[in-house]
């Protein structure tokens, strides 16, 4: 299906450019912009608790987890505008459906 045939391939693709970006460790990516600082902006609060060296700790175990934490985090709106934005070609695939399209309420469409 769609999700298989599309949708995965884009899903790996984001998940090797941000994990690249993270492991060249550049801070202009969209992983540094829109994770990695929002996290630090909490991780010196009192009210979150996290050590942003041992969370950034260059290792495979370790970037992977930031990386799936990043995509964990997105909408599907956020995930869709980061696949054209990264590979436009690519997200010229992914159809626009709104989550109802196919449901129906008292048998009206």
């Amino acid at each position: 299906g769609v999700g298989d045939t599309i949708i995965l391939p884009l899903f790996e693709k984001i998940y090797d450019k941000l994990y690249t970006d993270l492991k060249r460790k550049d801070t202009l990516s969209i992983i540094y912009r829109h994770h990695i600082r929002y996290i630090s902006s909490y991780a010196k609060n009192d009210c979150f608790d996290i050590n942003m060296a041992e969370y950034l700790k260059d290792d495979e175990e370790n970037l992977n987890k930031v990386v799936s934490d990043f995509i964990s985090s997105m909408s599907d709106d956020y995930f869709v505008s980061l696949c054209k934005l990264y590979f436009p070609l690519d997200s010229e695939k992914l159809l626009r459906q709104g989550y109802f399209d196919h449901h129906t309420v008292n048998n009206q469409v």
